[in-house]
């Protein structure tokens, strides 16, 4: 009869305990107590968590702190402080001034929340507590909203960012991809901001990823590339999640650098979205760089001839008769200061297309413009005088009296180089990178590095 007695007194204090909001999972143990309750007393931190007058001394705690110039803790209701070691997890209601205790805890945790809170985030891979380090207080950050755009598209409807803060970005489906353009105002000072990813690396269920759209070109990352050197993955990673911080320099001379986009998509560790999943990123200024590294300046317009017989017969495009490798292609500048290409023992007159490219948008984009990418596409083009905008040069051969068609102009020095740029500039996608370029990755074109240009060249005949 004793022993039955004591059996039925242990089972009631562990059912104290459950019922008291501290929970342990994973070899958790059944003494550790833990309260949400509600007292008079004040903390002593400084924010505004009511502390019950029971708390153990030996417990540990979680404190959420508000903002500055915010006084009411959102609502609390589902949410949890959660305390994780190599073998336990425990978790403990907040009341509804944000406090949460655990008793009877030993050794090491990591501390986060568990559940979302609306409009309010923290970063959950920098608290710990321990022995000596029980109290632990969160910082809450302001979730900022995007300043128009839902998104779901590259370019229209792209979730628009001009101010640094914390974003939440919500993800409800498989697959999904989420399209955010950072477009700082800037006027007179130039800086460099970095994009950092806070997904709880303890939960360690989901992987966020970036995707560069240049406009046409999609690339995911992490990769060995010197085109993502400036992406690093943070300390802040598990086995499956992995956190990452890009940086990228924008400068005041040229406004808020849009022709970068940043799109983001996630790796689950299931495709359940019963609730949605979601990656709050933080974009900060880190810090100024010298302006004068990215000065732009206008190209001036080469003297070249502006007479040239009417070309006859069809459009014939040089992708179309090399087999597959511009590299097969004879081409020579002739005395008469344009390009030409030796086929079918003839030299033709090569003609550059300068408006909408020929390579169809079958990719999930749209075809490229260079009366508005001879501007954006040549950043990583530096010269002695800084970044060349060719959208003078553009604009110049648009308007001459040699453009046949509308948009086809004989190949001169000048252009050759500009359509060199836009092959291989990585600021805005390159057409050929190593097998990993637009052209060579959809279309199966290849080329040397001497016939690139060739991409948007044709001959009559």
């Amino acid at each position: 009869m004793k022993k039955f007695l004591v059996l039925i007194i242990s089972f009631i204090f562990a059912l104290a305990a459950c019922l008291a909001g501290c929970g342990g999972e994973t070899g958790g143990s059944s003494d550790s107590t833990g309260s949400g309750g509600s007292s008079a007393a004040e903390s002593s931190s400084g924010s505004s968590a009511v502390i019950p007058d029971d708390v153990p001394e030996t417990a540990y705690t979680v404190t959420l702190v508000l903002p500055d110039g915010v006084s009411t803790m959102p609502d609390l209701t589902g949410i949890q402080a959660k305390w994780t070691s190599n073998i336990s997890v425990y978790t403990a209601d907040f009341n509804t001034s944000g406090f949460a205790y655990c008793d009877g805890l030993d050794g090491e945790y990591t501390v986060t929340i568990a559940g979302t809170l609306d409009s309010y985030t923290y970063n959950p891979n920098i608290y710990s507590a321990d022995g000596n380090n029980k109290n632990v207080e969160i910082q809450l950050l302001t979730i900022s909203s995007f300043d128009s755009g839902t998104g779901t598209s590259q370019f229209y409807d792209a979730a628009k960012i001009s101010e640094t803060g914390v974003y939440r970005l919500t993800f409800t489906s498989s697959g999904q991809q989420i399209f955010v353009k950072f477009s700082p105002n800037l006027v007179s000072t130039s800086y460099i901001y970095s994009i950092e990813t806070m997904v709880d690396a303890t939960a360690n269920e989901i992987c966020p990823n970036l995707v560069f759209y240049y406009p046409t070109i999609t690339t995911m990352v992490p990769k060995t590339s010197d085109m993502y050197d400036n992406i690093e993955i943070t300390a802040y990673s598990g086995t499956f999640t992995k956190n990452f911080i890009y940086s990228k320099a924008y400068s005041s001379s040229t406004g808020s650098g849009t022709n970068f986009f940043f799109v983001f998509t996630i790796d689950t560790i299931d495709n359940d979205y019963t609730e949605p999943k979601y990656v709050d990123i933080v974009i900060t200024r880190v810090s100024e760089y010298d302006d004068t590294q990215s000065k732009v300046y206008q190209v001036e317009v080469e003297d070249y001839n502006t007479t040239c017989d009417t070309p006859t017969g069809t459009l014939t495009w040089v992708s179309d008769i090399c087999n597959g490798d511009l590299s097969n292609c004879e081409v020579e500048l002739k005395s008469d200061g344009f390009w030409y290409i030796y086929y079918n023992d003839e030299w033709y007159m090569l003609y550059a297309e300068l408006n909408t490219c020929h390579y169809d948008s079958t990719i999930g984009s749209v075809a490229y413009d260079f009366t508005s990418a001879a501007y954006y596409i040549l950043w990583d083009e530096e010269d002695e005088n800084g970044y060349p905008s060719y959208v003078n040069v553009i604009t110049t051969y648009m308007g001459d009296s040699t453009l046949v068609s509308g948009s086809y102009h004989p190949v001169t020095p000048q252009l050759k180089t500009f359509l060199y740029y836009r092959a291989t500039a990585t600021n805005y996608g390159p057409y050929f990178y190593d097998g990993d370029g637009m052209l060579e990755k959809y279309y199966g074109l290849t080329s040397g590095d001497d016939t690139m240009w060739l991409f948007a060249c044709g001959f009559y005949m």
